[in-house]
């Protein structure tokens, strides 16, 4: 059993999560990284994802079009983005592939990613 008194948690929510990481299943360790990474809108109710989406922070990316190589290096899966990019509904409205090529590549417009991801779209 899982001694409370014990678990001392910090202001900081990611250390949190390192701290509370060990007491997790692989399942729920999955879900908390979805969380992390934006791959999951929220596990709350629908009125406390609403207020979180409207208000939440955006995530600060480095230049205005990235690459999906370049968005790996800031933690974001290749798989997730080819799944973004290619999202019938969605995908073209912020990326855009250099040429007809198989190895082409692929510009994000990420303001327009950003506002996609938050609102759990592109999922």
């Amino acid at each position: 059993m899982l001694e409370v008194e014990n678990i001392k948690l910090t202001d900081d929510p990611l250390k949190n999560i390192l701290i509370m990481a060990p007491y997790l299943d692989g399942y729920d360790q999955c879900k908390v990284l979805g969380l992390v990474f934006g791959l999951i809108g929220s596990v709350g109710n629908q009125d406390e994802r609403k207020d979180s989406q409207e208000g939440g922070d955006n995530m600060v990316y480095p230049k205005s079009v990235m690459k999906i190589s370049e968005l790996t290096e800031l933690g974001f899966s290749k798989e997730y983005l080819k799944r973004c990019v290619n999202n019938k509904y969605h995908g073209h409205t912020f990326a855009v592939k250099t040429g007809t090529a198989k190895n082409s590549t692929w510009l994000i417009d990420t303001a327009e990613f950003e506002k996609k991801r938050k609102r759990g779209v592109l999922v």
